[in-house]
């Protein structure tokens, strides 16, 4: 039987454990240096339980609290024990001047008009072994350092939390508004609220016990009362099947852990039962990489808890994506609104997205609305052609789960996912969500990534993505070759053998009969005009502008990405509803569209990913999505294209109001009448693709756009608004619409731009501060294309550096969890240099010098608090200064770059308008910087600090736009490569 363990990425990091996940015992002698260091040793140090780090050097006020806690749970891995004080820092204010503004109104509106005024606080909690040194604590002052006062308000919400402020004679605050409070600024999934000051990390959760479900004496009466007390969400097949299983086979009672074990292992999240025919497998291709491509769906979590629930999907789908085979790599993705956050703190380029709505009371009184979300993510990345088969397990080989400690929170997820929301107990679906940590996931990704550029070496023999939990995971990858029966005393929690829960289960079986839904026939109001219908039209949040979730998205980092698009993929059209056959091929007609404009080799090298969202075990559900699945498989057999994955989450309804509220079948839009657009001749589309794909091969076809929710004229304005063209080209800025010569539409582009942008804005103020939202928007109206200058012609770095056998050494610093190193390796590689990875704990354990390096990118904080690191740091200054880096700037230039604006550091130039004059307006000005300032540099150029990042547009193809009169190659280096070559 192999041997099962659980370890942190951080334990992998450090070494502590030689063979990972599947592994040989044979591999990674030199973990360490593989994976470019190991981390910090687990010795007495501090533990951050929450906060930001802040970058000035202030006084700060510190609390001692003594723990009066008891040892750790082995659950958490970094931490051998409970620290032995809580030493506590505050800041003030928490958020700025104009959010603390905003939070007043909407506090004043829900809690009180009483409340004249809200100060915030951040309250650091930091534990630690042992007394802690003035040193330390000196260090954690100036880490934790930016805007602390000595004086500070007691702690009477969460950490980060808002705190009322009371005048001298004011009435106090009611238990009941003090909770209207809370629960306005608290997230329960995320966040706790403390009345007292924290005194221990010890949270005093003792394990449920173990005990055993009466089967053998009430028989199947047992499982249905722990069905309904745990929320397995068995059904009566698995009902009638597991009280078989424990009482004519196994003949003994089962434990709660098994029952809610097998639960999550076979429940239709993790097992799939309406769909079971196996994945067609990759084509053989000769080259070295080949495309990968995951998708994720899920409902539950986003119902629950909107952003947790996000990033579940997000964070499971790159997981899906790097435990493909024996590992891949992770390079882009597309997300819906809500799930883009989890991207960005990883470091994936989010390059398409959608955003639907949808809510109908239908002519039988039936009511279909996404009550329950669809959270969808897909992915692309590359894989390795040698890793696409995961390899065969053997006895001695070692299942190792990395990542970080095990929680409890997540629990039943894949339970609850398979039931109608509403129909579980609240308790338990707030439990069974899972919590984003997109750090450690990245940790996690970088020995996954590590271990697959090995090559033939790659150690991992098979990975496995832990969907379905701890409950699911070490099952499915141990289940061929192991039973996890005969474990030694004391008893176990889990006594099963893994052929009667997981293997050879007896196939489910489903009945559904059709159902005729009443229709209406289409009904237009008298008078209705072209421009009435156009403003409900380009107000729908389906077809309005995206720009509230363009805006947000991280598109660039990696690099790796042509023109960083930001035009969203509209998503597929709707007609479930009313029609589960037309819809079925109506998706693909939606699909085929979005796809002919783009350049592809054949018609045929097309493969689909089927991703099934329906309520489908309700009345007349499933017999919808059996008739959609069969007139989409016929179209698609037709057209020559295929299904070679994909996923299905067919508990598609919520109760709601005493009702059960069924999705509409995934895909689906408004009705439109009694009748569905069909795609009534598959050829047809066939003959149009191939056209279109002809015409752009001959250079015939400039750009093209596929008429979906919108409509002919919504498209139309649609690319009227970007290109500024609509059909004839007329010095006029107005669009007018005539059919047989009678005008039914003439208004001025701009005004239709807005009514495109107005339900884009009014969802960003959700998100963003009104006052920036505000300013986006009136800025809008005097828009036009950037005046950039361009005073040099961009060359590639000289042959005689590139080809060198002797580079410049430049040392890319980088820290646990963080992202972008890649892309500013690439942007010195192609300058000249030769660039290195190096981590943080490489120099903080000496394991390298940073005398051979003739320049670094650095993470500032940690280099400066080193006494020896800061030492070293000097004398490489003045090495720098003597060697005379950087000869002199190019003056004059009006650049694009990237702007990221969750940074708080400087950039390099200024940020300007579209005039190209310097400005504090947002947009343009994303931090708020006095005076546009975007860089700051001493004297001698040694020292450079930035907020945006040319790193990600040294070439010109990494450009989403420059203007046309620039001399530049369109594949050749950007301007800003100039900057790299100039050190």
């Amino acid at each position: 039987m192999a041997a099962a363990c659980e370890i942190t990425a951080a334990e992998f990091l450090q070494g502590a454990y030689r063979q990972k996940l599947v592994l040989p015992r044979c591999s990674l002698r030199q973990t360490n240096r593989l994976l470019g260091g190991s981390l910090p040793r687990k010795s007495p140090s501090v533990r951050i339980s929450r906060g930001e780090v802040g970058l000035r050097p202030v006084k700060v006020r510190a609390v001692v609290s003594r723990d009066i806690g008891s040892p750790v749970s082995q659950e958490s891995k970094l931490v051998g024990r409970v620290a032995e004080k809580v030493v506590h820092f505050y800041r003030i204010p928490l958020i700025q001047e104009s959010a603390t503004a905003e939070l007043l109104k909407l506090v004043q509106t829900k809690v009180s008009n009483q409340i004249i005024g809200l100060k915030t606080e951040q309250c650091f909690n930091i534990g630690v072994n042992g007394d802690i040194s003035s040193e330390k604590l000196s260090v954690l002052r100036w880490l934790l350092g930016e805007t602390y006062e000595p004086d500070n308000l007691g702690t009477i919400g969460a950490i980060e939390k808002v705190h009322v402020v009371r005048r001298p004679g004011s009435a106090s605050l009611s238990d009941s508004q003090i909770a209207e409070f809370a629960a306005l600024v608290h997230d329960r999934m995320t966040e706790c609220i403390y009345n007292q000051k924290l005194t221990s990390f010890e949270t005093n959760v003792v394990p449920e016990e173990v005990r055993y479900i009466p089967v053998m004496e009430k028989g199947r009466k047992a499982l249905e009362e722990i069905n309904e007390e745990m929320g397995l969400a068995f059904d009566e097949q698995d009902l009638k099947y597991y009280t078989k299983l424990f009482m004519d086979d196994i003949q003994r009672n089962p434990t709660n852990v098994e029952l809610f074990d097998i639960a999550q292992s076979n429940s239709e999240h993790s097992r799939h039962w309406f769909f079971t025919g196996l994945t067609c497998p990759l084509d053989m291709s000769a080259r070295d990489l080949d495309i990968l491509f995951t998708a994720e769906t899920h409902n539950f979590p986003c119902a629950v808890a909107p952003y947790p629930g996000a990033e579940t999907g997000a964070g499971g789908r790159i997981r899906d994506t790097h435990a493909t085979g024996r590992g891949s790599f992770v390079v882009a993705s597309t997300a819906g609104n809500g799930a883009s956050d989890y991207g960005n703190k990883f470091g994936e380029p989010l390059i398409q997205g959608y955003t639907r709505t949808f809510g109908m009371r239908l002519p039988s009184g039936e009511r279909r609305e996404w009550l329950k979300p669809i959270m969808f993510s897909g992915g692309i990345g590359q894989i390795d052609h040698n890793h696409i088969v995961k390899g065969e397990p053997e006895i001695g080989m070692l299942v190792v789960k990395i990542g970080g400690p095990a929680y409890r929170i997540g629990m039943g997820g894949g339970a609850a996912s398979s039931m109608v929301s509403g129909q579980n107990d609240a308790e338990l679906d707030f439990n069974a969500v899972q919590r984003g940590d997109a750090e450690m996931a990245q940790k996690l990704y970088r020995v996954v990534r590590a271990c697959v550029e090995m090559g033939e070496k790659n150690p991992i023999i098979s990975i496995h993505d832990r969907a379905g939990g701890n409950c699911n995971v070490v099952k499915e990858i141990i289940s061929k070759r192991c039973n996890s029966n005969g474990l030694p005393p004391p008893p176990p929690a889990v006594d099963l053998e893994l052929e009667k829960v997981l293997g050879d289960m007896p196939q489910k079986t489903f009945e559904f009969r059709r159902i005729i839904n009443a229709r209406e026939p289409l009904d237009i109001a008298p008078g209705i005009t072209v421009m009435d219908s156009l403003k409900r039209v380009l107000r729908l949040p389906s077809v309005a502008s995206k720009r509230f979730l363009t805006t947000k998205v991280d598109r660039c980092v990696t690099v790796i990405l042509i023109l960083r698009r930001c035009m969203l993929n509209w998503g597929a059209a709707d007609k479930g509803a009313f029609g589960s056959k037309s819809y079925g091929k109506a998706s693909c007609r939606k699909a085929l569209t979005n796809l002919c404009v783009a350049k592809i080799t054949s018609l045929s090298d097309v493969k689909a990913s089927g991703n099934w969202m329906y309520a489908a075990k309700l009345d007349g559900e499933g017999a919808a999505m059996y008739d959609a699945a069969i007139a989409l498989s016929e179209a698609m057999i037709e057209l020559g294209i295929a299904i070679d994955g994909g996923k299905d989450s067919l508990s598609m309804a919520a109760h709601a109001s005493g009702e059960v509220v069924k999705a509409p079948g995934n895909l689906v839009f408004d009705q439109v009448g009694d009748e569905c657009p069909d795609l009534d001749d598959v050829s047809y589309l066939k003959r149009v693709f191939n056209a279109v794909q002809n015409l752009i091969e001959e250079e015939l076809i400039s750009a093209g756009h596929d008429i979906s929710d919108g409509g002919l004229l919504e498209k139309l304005l649609e690319v009227g608004v970007s290109t500024e063209v609509i059909g004839e080209v007329t010095a006029s800025p107005v669009v007018e619409l005539k059919i047989d010569g009678i005008t039914h539409l003439t208004e001025e582009t701009s005004v239709l731009r807005d009514l495109w942008e107005e339900t884009s804005f009014q969802l960003e103020k959700f998100q963003r501060l009104a006052s920036c939202v505000e300013l986006e928007r009136k800025g809008l109206r005097n828009r036009h294309e950037p005046s950039w200058v361009l005073t040099f012609t961009p060359t590639y770095t000289d042959e005689k550096y590139m080809t060198a056998t002797s580079k410049p050494k430049v040392a890319i610093i980088r820290e646990e969890g963080s992202n972008g190193d890649r892309e500013m390796s690439g942007a010195f590689y192609a300058a000249g240099f030769e660039p290195w990875d190096i981590t943080m704990s490489d120099l903080l354990n000496g394991a390298i010098s940073l005398h051979e390096f003739r320049g670094i990118a650095f993470w500032r904080i940690q280099l400066c608090r080193c006494a020896r690191l800061c030492k070293r740091l000097g004398s490489f200054n003045k090495l720098m200064a003597l060697l005379g880096w950087v000869p002199g700037p190019n003056v004059g230039g009006v650049l694009g770059t990237t702007g990221i604006h969750h940074s708080q550091d400087l950039a390099p130039v200024k940020y300007c308008d579209d005039n190209g004059n310097p400005t504090e307006v947002y947009p343009f000005n994303l931090n708020g910087s006095p005076l546009g300032v975007a860089a700051i540099c001493s004297p001698d150029g040694r020292h450079l600090a930035m907020m945006p990042h040319p790193e990600r547009c040294f070439l010109m193809w990494q450009y989403p736009w420059y203007p046309k009169n620039w001399n530049v190659e369109k594949k050749g280096p950007s301007p800003w490569l100039r900057m790299f070559q100039k050190c």
